[in-house]
């Protein structure tokens, strides 16, 4: 079961439409994150201002998850004041709400991760759009870095006249989830199926109705706390928590970019794994004398027991570091110190360079699964260190930095050769097979994508991040059975299109980003960029290249400027030796 909150809104409309129209069901459409059609404005983008007051109080649901599961850190989400939350919900100002289960809440908006897509979805569970995301913000999907604000616009709406007329108070916009059904909802809420079915404009009160958007409830007086008390069948993975920061606006968020993938690259998936052959090792690396040991420092440090026991007993050693060392080995996080975001090079002991990536949420799962996990080609976790509110990863240091920014490079001193794109590539798929093959339990890394491949001196690569990474398989399920998330995962361009429809955390998720960062390999490019003002995928426009025919020539024209570092097309011809 998970907690699900209610919080009261007042909703403002600039706009009178027609005032006896009631919202339309958006479906799946919701989640194409197009922009919005100013022409004939859609549900797709948001609900329109078809009620029959310009400004009325409406009742959003929000399901409490990792991050947002206090009064205090929902208040600062859904920029509502935290004792109307309180209030609406039963509890203190202090309150916790246990994320196994379901309760209620009140709402308005603040958050800082990495996407439209992932905000709109899985931050706010469906009560926003990406369109409108897009739409109510100046900065592209390519210019959001951490630490912005964005307007997050909510999904709800006022009573049309004729709602009034039948004795509709208020509507309820609630975010549905797995095997979720129109008639279970209605009674839950005790709102008639049809009343429900006409609230949305369903033809049939058989309508299917999907996970990841929302319908409107057409309740007769404030909803109560027991009516949102029913179990979710579907276990679901922990949200990535996220940065709050205060505002003085009332609909506020923080974010960086995702999207949909389409589905190309499994061709030459195929043809570089035919090159591998494949070798599960598990190999102890000798580790630094800097970096032994596990000191635990202030009392006020929040490290789970469990955590702590689970490093004494493997063989990979992690220092637990206080943050006074990581202070001194970077000059007080010193911007010369800075990496990129919030990644630092630090020196331990005056000698052992690292990495140490500051985080504002929990990383206690990311550290379980890089401390079982021991290959060249995956990145080495040193140590952690949690404190004042913070928790920090300390990893070896790449020299290179990441895949993305040398082939974003312009110089041709810094274009990779041929043959290390080749190398780059197979490193990589070792380090994937290892992780869906050689490990128990398997895991899906979840987030593969150029920036997340580092290079060590030698420009061999290393699969980094691991803060989506999920076991391959759910313990209570049978075998070879994949379990639906609820959460979407996944970067634009690099997120398989299948995903979209079935929510399957499968190894293939790996497979199809690992098959885009061949195409950026081989022709240099993006794995997704602005032309013209619209999203360009690159798996896109190899299909459309096949479609075309006359594949070689296209594929001249594809690769550009890097084929003339290439062997891929021409073999300069072996000079013959004359014999006298």
């Amino acid at each position: 079961m998970k907690q699900i909150l209610l919080f009261h809104i007042t909703l403002l409309c600039s706009i009178s439409a027609n005032l006896n129209a009631q919202q339309e069901y958006s479906g799946n459409s919701v989640l194409d994150c197009l922009p919005r059609d100013t022409a004939s404005p859609s549900t797709d983008y948001l609900y329109t201002c078809n009620g029959k007051s310009q400004a009325c109080s409406a009742f959003l649901i929000f399901r409490s998850q990792p991050a947002y599961h206090s009064v205090a850190t929902i208040s600062h989400l859904m920029s509502v004041e935290p004792s109307e939350i309180a209030r609406i919900n039963r509890v203190t100002a202090t309150a916790y709400f246990d994320t196994n289960k379901e309760a209620n809440s009140s709402y308005v908006t603040q958050s800082d991760d990495e996407t439209y897509f992932l905000i709109a979805n899985d931050i706010y569970e469906g009560l926003s759009s990406c369109s409108s995301l897009k739409d109510e913000n100046s900065f592209s999907e390519f210019e959001i870095r951490s630490g912005l604000q964005l307007t997050v616009p909510l999904r709800c709406a006022c009573p049309t006249a004729e709602q009034i007329g039948n004795g509709t108070s208020y509507l309820l916009t609630y975010s549905i989830t797995w095997n979720d059904s129109l008639y279970d909802i209605s009674q839950r809420f005790n709102a008639s199926l049809q009343s429900t079915a006409d609230a949305n404009r369903f033809s049939d009160i058989d309508t299917a109705i999907h996970p990841f958007t929302t319908i409107l409830i057409p309740l007769t007086a404030e909803p109560s706390i027991s009516s949102t008390n029913t179990p979710i069948p579907l276990p679901v993975s922990p949200l990535p928590p996220v940065r709050l920061a205060k505002s003085k606006r009332p609909i506020k968020g923080i974010a960086v970019y995702i999207g949909i993938g389409v589905g190309v690259g499994s061709a030459l998936v195929v043809l570089l794994v035919g090159f591998l052959a494949w070798n599960c090792y598990e190999k102890k690396r000798s580790r630094s004398k800097g970096l032994e040991g596990g000191v635990i420092g202030k009392k006020n440090w929040v490290i789970p027991k469990d955590l702590l026991d689970g490093i004494a007993h493997v063989e990979k050693e992690l220092k637990v570091f206080s943050v006074e060392e990581l202070k001194e080995s970077t000059d007080n996080f010193s911007s010369v110190r800075k990496i990129k975001g919030s990644v630092y090079r630090g020196i331990i002991n005056g000698e052992v360079p690292v990495a140490i990536k500051m985080r504002s949420r929990d990383v206690t799962k990311e550290v379980r699964i890089l401390n079982k996990i021991n290959h060249f080609n995956l990145i080495t976790l040193h140590g952690f260190c949690i404190a004042q509110g913070n928790s920090y990863l300390v990893s070896e240091y790449m020299e290179k930095g990441s895949l993305k920014d040398w082939l974003s490079q312009k110089r041709s001193s810094r274009v990779l050769s041929w043959n290390q794109r080749m190398q780059i590539a197979m490193d990589v798929a070792n380090g994937l097979h290892y992780l869906h093959n050689c490990i128990k339990p398997a895991y899906i890394h979840n987030n593969i994508k150029s920036s997340n491949i580092l290079l060590n001196g030698k420009l061999r690569a290393k699969i980094a991040n691991f803060s989506r990474t999920t076991a391959r398989l759910d313990e209570m399920a049978p075998p070879n059975e994949e379990v639906p998330s609820r959460h979407v995962t996944g970067t634009t361009g690099y997120l398989a299109p299948e995903y979209m429809d079935t929510r399957l955390v499968t190894p293939m998720l790996d497979v199809y980003a690992f098959g885009v960062l061949l195409l950026e390999l081989i022709s240099g490019r993006s794995a997704a960029v602005m032309q013209e003002g619209n999203e360009l995928l690159l798996s896109t426009q190899m299909v459309s290249m096949a479609e075309r025919g006359n594949l070689e020539a296209e594929i001249r024209i594809f690769v550009g400027r890097n084929k003339t570092k290439y062997s891929l097309f021409e073999r300069k011809p072996r000079k013959q030796t004359r014999h006298g």
